[in-house]
């Protein structure tokens, strides 16, 4: 199982840390590109929901700390 694969299934147990959040961020903003790139513009897409949902839950933790 590869890094995006592991933390994604981290993201669906909701057991994932701030910095496992970054890291995703970096991934999915990586694979958004290939897939522009290639003109797999339906995967992009997908990817960019990933991308909202962790760009919100970094929000959310954001707020949470003092």
């Amino acid at each position: 199982m590869g890094r995006y694969e592991e933390l994604m299934e981290k993201l669906k147990s909701r057991k994932i840390r701030r910095e496992e959040l970054v890291e995703l961020k970096g991934i999915v903003e990586r694979r958004i590109d290939e897939f522009e790139q290639c003109g797999e513009c339906e995967k992009a897409q997908s990817e960019a929901v990933i991308l909202g949902m962790v760009e919100g839950l970094l929000k959310k933790m954001d707020r949470s700390q003092p």
